[in-house]
Protein backbone atom coordinates (compact mmCIF):
# COMPACT_ATOMS: atom_id res chain seq x y z
CA UNK A 1 0.00 0.00 0.00
CA UNK A 2 1.08 3.51 -0.75
CA UNK A 3 1.29 5.15 2.54
CA UNK A 4 1.30 8.41 0.35
CA UNK A 5 -2.49 7.41 -0.99
CA UNK A 6 -5.34 8.98 1.13
CA UNK A 7 -9.08 9.29 1.62
CA UNK A 8 -11.54 7.37 -0.97
CA UNK A 9 -8.04 6.77 -3.39
CA UNK A 10 -7.01 4.62 -0.13
CA UNK A 11 -10.65 2.48 0.89
CA UNK A 12 -10.37 1.66 -2.89
CA UNK A 13 -7.02 0.29 -3.07
CA UNK A 14 -7.53 -1.04 0.36
CA UNK A 15 -10.12 -2.81 -1.19
CA UNK A 16 -8.57 -4.32 -3.95
CA UNK A 17 -5.31 -5.90 -2.06
CA UNK A 18 -6.22 -9.01 -0.46
CA UNK A 19 -3.56 -9.21 1.34
CA UNK A 20 -4.28 -5.91 2.92
CA UNK A 21 -7.59 -6.84 3.54
CA UNK A 22 -6.63 -9.72 5.92
CA UNK A 23 -3.97 -8.28 7.95
CA UNK A 24 -6.86 -5.21 8.79
CA UNK A 25 -9.38 -7.87 9.73
CA UNK A 26 -6.52 -10.09 11.40
CA UNK A 27 -6.07 -6.75 13.57
CA UNK A 28 -9.60 -5.76 14.24
CA UNK A 29 -10.42 -9.13 15.65
CA UNK A 30 -7.96 -9.00 17.86
CA UNK A 31 -8.67 -5.70 19.10
CA UNK A 32 -12.36 -6.63 19.48
CA UNK A 33 -11.10 -9.74 21.39
CA UNK A 34 -9.04 -7.77 23.97
CA UNK A 35 -11.92 -4.74 24.11
CA UNK A 36 -14.59 -5.11 27.28
CA UNK A 37 -18.09 -5.66 26.35
CA UNK A 38 -19.20 -1.65 26.07
CA UNK A 39 -15.83 -0.26 26.51
CA UNK A 40 -14.03 2.47 24.61
CA UNK A 41 -11.24 2.58 22.12
CA UNK A 42 -9.57 5.21 20.75
CA UNK A 43 -8.12 4.70 17.35
CA UNK A 44 -5.35 6.53 16.53
CA UNK A 45 -4.24 7.38 12.79
CA UNK A 46 -7.96 6.32 12.41
CA UNK A 47 -7.46 6.84 8.54
CA UNK A 48 -10.96 6.68 6.75
CA UNK A 49 -12.61 5.38 9.91
CA UNK A 50 -13.12 1.43 8.42
CA UNK A 51 -12.32 0.10 11.50
CA UNK A 52 -13.47 3.12 14.10
CA UNK A 53 -17.03 1.49 12.02
CA UNK A 54 -16.48 -1.94 12.75
CA UNK A 55 -15.77 -1.55 16.60
CA UNK A 56 -19.09 1.01 17.00
CA UNK A 57 -21.02 -1.96 15.08
CA UNK A 58 -19.64 -4.17 17.88
CA UNK A 59 -20.89 -2.37 20.39
CA UNK A 60 -18.16 -0.59 21.83
CA UNK A 61 -17.62 3.11 22.18
CA UNK A 62 -15.21 4.65 19.59
CA UNK A 63 -13.02 8.18 19.63
CA UNK A 64 -10.68 8.59 17.01
CA UNK A 65 -8.05 10.81 15.95
CA UNK A 66 -6.07 11.64 12.13
CA UNK A 67 -3.73 14.56 10.78
CA UNK A 68 -4.98 13.56 7.40
CA UNK A 69 -7.43 15.99 6.04
CA UNK A 70 -8.76 13.57 3.59
CA UNK A 71 -9.06 10.86 5.42
CA UNK A 72 -10.77 12.81 8.36
CA UNK A 73 -13.45 13.88 5.62
CA UNK A 74 -14.05 10.03 4.17
CA UNK A 75 -14.37 8.93 7.93
CA UNK A 76 -17.07 11.78 8.13
CA UNK A 77 -18.72 10.70 5.57
CA UNK A 78 -18.40 6.77 6.54
CA UNK A 79 -19.09 6.82 9.97
CA UNK A 80 -22.09 9.77 9.52
CA UNK A 81 -24.68 7.40 11.52
CA UNK A 82 -22.18 6.64 14.43
CA UNK A 83 -21.03 10.22 14.61
CA UNK A 84 -24.50 11.61 14.92
CA UNK A 85 -25.66 9.03 17.51
CA UNK A 86 -22.08 9.84 19.58
CA UNK A 87 -20.89 6.24 19.63
CA UNK A 88 -18.27 7.57 17.46
CA UNK A 89 -16.20 10.68 18.24
CA UNK A 90 -13.91 12.01 15.64
CA UNK A 91 -10.60 14.20 16.60
CA UNK A 92 -8.19 15.85 13.98
CA UNK A 93 -5.56 18.75 13.83
CA UNK A 94 -2.40 18.87 14.10
CA UNK A 95 -0.58 16.27 15.92
CA UNK A 96 1.40 18.72 18.37
CA UNK A 97 -2.22 19.71 19.41
CA UNK A 98 -3.35 16.00 19.87
CA UNK A 99 -0.33 15.52 22.35
CA UNK A 100 -1.13 18.94 24.56
CA UNK A 101 -5.25 17.85 24.03
CA UNK A 102 -6.56 17.60 28.03
CA UNK A 103 -9.24 15.15 26.85
CA UNK A 104 -10.05 13.31 23.88
CA UNK A 105 -12.93 11.32 24.39
CA UNK A 106 -15.58 12.47 26.92
CA UNK A 107 -16.33 10.40 30.03
CA UNK A 108 -14.33 7.11 31.60
CA UNK A 109 -10.81 6.53 30.30
CA UNK A 110 -10.09 4.33 27.70
CA UNK A 111 -10.08 0.82 27.97
CA UNK A 112 -8.10 -0.29 24.74
CA UNK A 113 -5.91 2.07 22.35
CA UNK A 114 -5.83 0.82 19.23
CA UNK A 115 -3.51 2.18 15.81
CA UNK A 116 -3.39 0.19 12.47
CA UNK A 117 -1.41 -0.13 9.61
CA UNK A 118 1.58 1.38 11.37
CA UNK A 119 1.09 5.10 12.58
CA UNK A 120 3.76 4.79 14.67
CA UNK A 121 6.58 4.15 12.13
CA UNK A 122 6.11 7.32 10.84
CA UNK A 123 6.34 9.31 14.55
CA UNK A 124 9.33 10.64 14.74
CA UNK A 125 9.77 10.86 18.67
CA UNK A 126 7.76 7.85 20.48
CA UNK A 127 8.28 8.62 24.02
CA UNK A 128 5.48 11.62 24.14
CA UNK A 129 2.99 9.33 22.58
CA UNK A 130 3.27 6.30 24.64
CA UNK A 131 3.00 9.15 27.67
CA UNK A 132 -0.12 10.28 26.26
CA UNK A 133 -1.55 6.98 25.43
CA UNK A 134 -0.60 6.18 28.94
CA UNK A 135 -2.61 9.21 30.23
CA UNK A 136 -5.58 8.59 28.29
CA UNK A 137 -6.11 4.61 29.23
CA UNK A 138 -7.51 3.52 32.59
CA UNK A 139 -5.57 1.60 35.10
CA UNK A 140 -5.98 -1.85 33.41
CA UNK A 141 -6.18 -0.29 29.67
CA UNK A 142 -3.99 -1.76 27.11
CA UNK A 143 -2.42 -0.68 24.18
CA UNK A 144 -2.14 -2.85 20.49
CA UNK A 145 -0.33 -0.94 17.68
CA UNK A 146 0.27 -2.26 13.85
CA UNK A 147 3.99 -1.81 13.43
CA UNK A 148 6.03 -2.39 10.23
CA UNK A 149 8.10 -5.86 10.11
CA UNK A 150 11.86 -4.65 9.36
CA UNK A 151 12.46 -8.56 8.46
CA UNK A 152 9.98 -7.95 5.51
CA UNK A 153 11.60 -4.93 4.36
CA UNK A 154 14.79 -6.39 4.43
CA UNK A 155 13.50 -9.32 2.68
CA UNK A 156 12.34 -7.93 -0.14
CA UNK A 157 15.72 -6.32 -1.91
CA UNK A 158 18.76 -8.24 -1.18
CA UNK A 159 20.47 -4.74 -1.49
CA UNK A 160 18.24 -4.03 2.00
CA UNK A 161 20.03 -6.47 4.37
CA UNK A 162 23.16 -3.73 4.11
CA UNK A 163 20.51 -2.56 6.51
CA UNK A 164 20.55 -5.51 8.74
CA UNK A 165 23.79 -5.09 11.15
CA UNK A 166 22.33 -1.37 11.79
CA UNK A 167 18.89 -3.11 12.76
CA UNK A 168 20.79 -5.14 15.41
CA UNK A 169 23.01 -2.42 16.90
CA UNK A 170 20.68 0.61 17.05
CA UNK A 171 17.26 -1.48 16.87
CA UNK A 172 15.79 0.75 13.93
CA UNK A 173 16.53 1.91 10.52
CA UNK A 174 14.86 4.94 8.73
CA UNK A 175 13.95 4.95 4.68
CA UNK A 176 12.34 7.82 2.74
CA UNK A 177 9.22 6.69 1.42
CA UNK A 178 8.47 9.18 -2.04
CA UNK A 179 12.03 10.81 -0.99
CA UNK A 180 10.49 12.69 1.54
CA UNK A 181 8.60 10.55 4.58
CA UNK A 182 10.68 9.19 7.02
CA UNK A 183 9.55 5.72 7.72
CA UNK A 184 11.35 4.39 10.83
CA UNK A 185 11.05 0.22 11.46
CA UNK A 186 11.49 -1.16 14.90
CA UNK A 187 12.76 -4.25 16.38
CA UNK A 188 9.97 -4.65 18.38
CA UNK A 189 11.99 -4.77 21.92
CA UNK A 190 13.82 -1.38 21.25
CA UNK A 191 10.38 0.29 20.45
CA UNK A 192 9.28 -1.38 23.56
CA UNK A 193 11.76 0.79 25.43
CA UNK A 194 10.12 3.95 24.45
CA UNK A 195 7.40 2.62 26.02
CA UNK A 196 8.28 2.34 29.32
CA UNK A 197 7.92 3.28 31.68
CA UNK A 198 4.23 3.85 30.41
CA UNK A 199 3.77 0.64 29.42
CA UNK A 200 5.05 -3.92 29.51
CA UNK A 201 5.34 -5.54 26.03
CA UNK A 202 2.96 -8.43 26.56
CA UNK A 203 2.71 -10.36 23.17
CA UNK A 204 3.92 -10.25 19.50
CA UNK A 205 1.56 -11.33 17.33
CA UNK A 206 2.27 -11.84 13.45
CA UNK A 207 -0.82 -11.94 11.12
CA UNK A 208 -1.40 -14.62 8.85
CA UNK A 209 -2.33 -12.75 5.89
CA UNK A 210 -1.84 -15.73 3.60
CA UNK A 211 -3.81 -17.86 5.36
CA UNK A 212 -7.71 -15.91 5.01
CA UNK A 213 -9.35 -16.45 8.05
CA UNK A 214 -6.53 -17.78 10.51
CA UNK A 215 -5.80 -16.11 13.84
CA UNK A 216 -1.93 -14.26 14.20
CA UNK A 217 0.52 -16.37 15.66
CA UNK A 218 1.07 -14.91 19.43
CA UNK A 219 5.29 -14.89 20.08
CA UNK A 220 6.46 -13.99 23.50
CA UNK A 221 8.03 -10.88 23.55
CA UNK A 222 11.44 -11.55 24.22
CA UNK A 223 11.58 -13.32 20.82
CA UNK A 224 11.67 -12.95 17.30
CA UNK A 225 13.11 -15.13 14.58
CA UNK A 226 13.53 -13.45 11.28
CA UNK A 227 13.64 -15.86 8.75
CA UNK A 228 10.23 -17.94 10.21
CA UNK A 229 8.29 -14.29 10.48
CA UNK A 230 9.62 -12.08 7.78
CA UNK A 231 7.28 -12.73 5.52
CA UNK A 232 4.75 -11.03 7.35
CA UNK A 233 4.40 -7.20 6.48
CA UNK A 234 3.38 -6.22 10.04
CA UNK A 235 3.64 -7.23 13.36
CA UNK A 236 0.92 -6.12 15.94
CA UNK A 237 2.13 -5.64 19.48
CA UNK A 238 0.26 -5.80 22.63
CA UNK A 239 0.83 -3.75 25.73
CA UNK A 240 -0.16 -3.32 29.37
CA UNK A 241 -0.32 -0.38 30.92
CA UNK A 242 2.78 -0.18 33.37
CA UNK A 243 0.28 1.20 37.07
CA UNK A 244 4.25 1.55 38.68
Amino acid sequence: MNAAVTGAIYVDAMNRDPTDRECRRSFVNLALALAPVGGRVFDFGSGPGIDAKLYAESGLRVGAYDVDTAMCEYFAMHCAAEIASGSVQLNTGPYGDFLRSPHLHAGDDVDLIVSNFAPLNLVDDLKPLFSKFAAMLGAKGQLLVSVLNPYFHLMASGSRWMRFPELLWRGRYTTQLHGVIPVTRWLPGRLARFARPFFELTAIHVPASDRPGCPPTRLNPSVLCAPRNAASQFLFLQFRRNSR
